[in-house]
């Protein structure tokens, strides 16, 4: 079965549009531009839902509360803002990671997570609220570090 609301084309909207997992208020947040009235409750049931269809992808991060975002993306890592708790998505390659796992062991699968400042708040006058949600056609895109001769 198909859930193909108002409220969940609004909430598939915004997550196309964005190019870092969001957590389920930022969403809420984000899709009542294109839903007004929209509930929570409403959101969770849609998230649900989105990731049973396969259209989201639940995205859990050690510490943090559950994001989504739309599939097809690729294999991407993260960057974690430390000021605004913002995850922003990283395209980077890494050399054969096989190298680096103890001999006789299997490497299945990997994560990355790199913490810091995002560019915002780098820049921020300290005594500002640490907290920015941008609107999903944020000016963050997603960033592709030079790792081991990525952008070469």
């Amino acid at each position: 079965m198909t859930y193909q609301t108002r409220q969940c084309q609004a909430i598939q909207r915004v997550l196309q549009d964005t190019d870092q997992p969001l957590e389920l208020l930022e969403i809420l947040h984000a899709s009542q531009t294109y839903a007004p009235g929209l509930g929570l409750s409403t959101v969770y049931r849609a998230l649900k839902a989105l990731v049973a269809q396969g259209k989201l992808v639940p995205i859990t991060l050690p510490g943090e509360p559950t994001r989504y975002e739309a599939v097809g993306r690729g294999h991407h890592h993260y960057f974690h803002c430390r000021v605004c708790q913002r995850f922003y998505a990283i395209v980077c390659q890494f050399a054969n990671l096989q190298q680096i796992v103890p001999a006789g062991f299997r490497l299945e699968q990997h994560e990355v997570i790199l913490y810091g400042l995002c560019g915002i708040c780098r820049g921020r006058a300290p005594g500002h609220s640490p907290r920015h949600v941008p609107a999903p056609s944020s000016p963050h895109g997603v960033f592709l570090p030079d790792v081991e001769g990525a952008n070469r």
